[in-house]
């Protein structure tokens, strides 16, 4: 599946497979945002497509207390970035903060776990080295993130969409050998007078 970098960018996503209440009590239990990212065990991005972990925008939209709560996750991440390479005297904490509402809002898609995984991938330098973090070089660091995100989501569908087809053939082929011969050739003439009709309604326009 061939998709430009901006489509892929923009794919929304997975839903979270936990129940959302399951997810609350787990970060309820944990109460600092700073152990909610050491539990976050994500090693790639397939980890990702297919985790529990809710989006930045869900959990923002439940409430006051959430949103401080999301914006104290996404501050952590990102100051846990800056003490690793050494740089956190490059941003106070209003920079901080003023960094952590604009990916919230910019990009309420992302996952606890995406921002987890991008900022230890940015620790990896795997988007680059770091001389001097501003906005700039984040918001095209997390752009490259997105791109390769979304690209396993686009491949974790693929397989999900061939297996699912390749599932039905086994199962039309089982179904057939069951058949008389007899049986085989009506079906196929059903499948012929189907193919035909559609044919006619095509020339028809």
């Amino acid at each position: 599946m061939e998709q430009s970098l901006s489509t892929l960018a923009s794919v929304p996503a997975l839903v979270p497979a936990m129940p959302k209440p399951a997810v609350l009590d787990t970060y309820r239990r944990l109460a600092e945002p700073a152990l909610v990212l050491q539990s976050i065990q994500c090693r790639s991005y397939e980890d990702i497509v297919s985790s529990h972990h809710p989006t930045l925008g869900e959990m923002a939209e439940r409430g006051q207390n959430w949103r401080v709560f999301t914006l104290a996750f996404v501050s952590t991440a990102l100051v846990s970035y800056l003490d690793f390479v050494g740089r956190r005297n490059t941003m106070n904490d209003e920079q901080v903060a003023q960094t952590a509402a604009l990916l919230i809002d910019e990009y309420p898609q992302l996952k606890f776990d995406d921002v987890a995984f991008f900022f230890r991938q940015c620790k990896l330098a795997h988007f680059g080295t770091l001389y001097d973090l501003n906005g700039a070089v984040l918001l095209d660091w997390l752009h490259t993130f997105l791109v390769e995100r979304n690209r396993a989501y686009c491949l974790k569908c693929e397989a999900e969409e061939k297996a699912a087809c390749e599932a039905e053939d086994r199962r039309w082929d089982e179904e057939r050998a069951r058949m008389t011969d007899d049986e085989k050739a009506e079906q196929d003439k059903k499948v012929d007078d189907i193919i035909r009709r559609i044919e006619q309604q095509l020339k028809s326009k």
